[in-house]
């Protein structure tokens, strides 16, 4: 039930060489591995249901989402659409487009944007590299971004569209999105190959 598309991606390992080109320290590289542990889990959920799911697309973004995020920091661009525009200009426009969405989605379309709520959805799921709650990671959110009231109502709209996407993505798998906590330290391990790549 994988869709079957044709597009131009960067393998596991040659996503970890583009974090590493582009100076993502250890701590970011280890919540871009967590996200794509949980959007693999979620991908894999989806196809169990008869779900068409470009799994290779959701890890390579799930992985590169924040390859922009240590140049912003210092240039205070958006991070998620100077990420989008680094990819792009290296030919992986299907990718791209998805890493520009990792924060707010265009929509919420099963059809024609699931790789994007996916990853946008995971990412949303992992504080620093801890699997937590949509209400925690928002907590944390408001901690760390809310300066002025436009801002405490933009993260508020991100929470209520996030919730959307759980709602949809957990509908379908039937189960509750708290199973996604029990995947932690079994899957580390099998991701451990990353670090020595």
């Amino acid at each position: 039930f994988m869709a079957n598309i044709n597009i131009s991606l960067p393998s596991r390992g040659e996503c970890l060489k583009l974090l590493q080109e582009h100076n993502v320290p250890d701590h970011v590289q280890k919540h871009s591995i967590r996200v794509a542990q949980v959007a693999e889990d979620i991908a894999i959920k989806l196809i169990e249901k008869g779900v068409a799911v470009e799994i290779d697309l959701v890890l390579a973004a799930s992985l590169l989402h924040d390859i922009a995020k240590m140049d912003c920091l210092n240039n205070g661009k958006d991070h998620s659409i100077e990420g989008g525009n680094l990819l792009s200009k290296r030919g992986f426009v299907e990718l791209a487009d998805i890493v520009r969405q990792h924060v707010k989605l265009d929509r919420i379309c099963l059809k024609t944007n699931l790789p994007a709520m996916i990853t946008n959805y995971s990412d949303k799921r992992v504080r620093h590299h801890e699997i937590v709650t949509l209400e925690e990671r928002f907590d944390d959110i408001r901690k760390r971004y809310v300066k002025t009231e436009q801002d405490l109502e933009r993260i508020q709209q991100l929470f209520e569209q996030t919730k959307a996407v759980e709602d949809l993505l957990f509908g379908i798998i039937d189960e509750d999105p708290d199973i996604l906590s029990r995947i932690a330290a079994e899957n580390l391990q099998s991701w451990a190959f990353f670090k020595r790549s």
